[in-house]
């Protein structure tokens, strides 16, 4: 085989693991989703930790392959990865309750439940289509890469890439959604916000990168509302 450079991405390299992070951050909870987009909560777990896995491994297949038939596997890796997607964001969750529930190797509909609880109503039918399309047509892509016989390098790449996308576009939605996230800061009305892990309150907090303010959580104590304690400043960029 050849020699070649590693694949210097956000998801390569001896420190893939960490830059990861900015694609799926860690969390203590994991939320999945209802129907209306909202999450139920369960304690005590990190936020798409298989996804995570899945998708460090693809990487890692990726930065070691020289053959068609390692690119494939990258393919194989993407899928898994996508697979494991909707399986953490729906688990426990309900839109895996019913009936008629898609096969759980079937990423379309399900990639098209996800879609509508994250993006519901009319005036996110734009953002909606596109999570849907970019997910179906990413899916398209790995599969088809995973039985290309002439399958290049930039084709494993590509597929690594779409993958990457189609799990940071949820991971973000629904950080941001489980947050509460306001679209603009109120201070400074900015639209640069992002969403911050608190460990002493066991929280994802929304924070305006351009002035600074946090949205702090309102915590319910003796019977009367507190504002949480935070080394931050507790400046409400909602």
């Amino acid at each position: 085989m050849g020699h070649h450079e590693p694949h210097e991405s956000l998801l390569s390299g001896p420190d893939a693991q960490s830059r990861l992070r900015a694609v799926i951050p860690y969390r203590n909870d994991e939320p999945g989703l209802r129907r209306d987009g909202s999450q139920k909560v369960r304690r005590g777990q990190k936020f798409l930790v298989v996804t995570n896995r899945k998708l460090v491994q693809a990487s890692e297949a990726f930065d070691h392959a020289d053959e068609a038939e390692e690119f494939q596997a990258v393919g194989m890796r993407c899928r898994e990865c996508l697979l494991a997607l909707v399986r953490e964001l729906t688990q426990g969750s309900d839109l895996d309750e019913g009936e008629d529930l898609p096969k759980a190797g079937d990423f379309p509909p399900w990639n098209e439940r996800i879609a509508n609880a994250i993006a519901p109503g009319d005036p996110m039918e734009y953002v909606r289509g596109y999570l849907k399309t970019t997910g179906e047509r990413g899916w398209r892509l790995v599969n088809w890469l995973t039985h290309a016989n002439n399958a290049t390098r930039h084709d494993a790449e590509l597929g690594l890439s779409a993958t990457s996308h189609i799990v940071s576009n949820y991971a973000s939605a629904v950080l941001k959604r489980r947050a509460g996230a306001p679209e603009r800061c109120g201070r400074c009305k900015s639209y640069r916000i992002t969403v911050d892990w608190h460990p002493e309150l066991g929280l994802y907090v929304p924070r305006c990168e351009a002035c600074g303010a946090v949205k702090m959580p309102v915590l319910r104590h003796a019977g009367r509302k507190q504002k949480s304690r935070s080394s931050h400043r507790n400046t409400s960029p909602a």
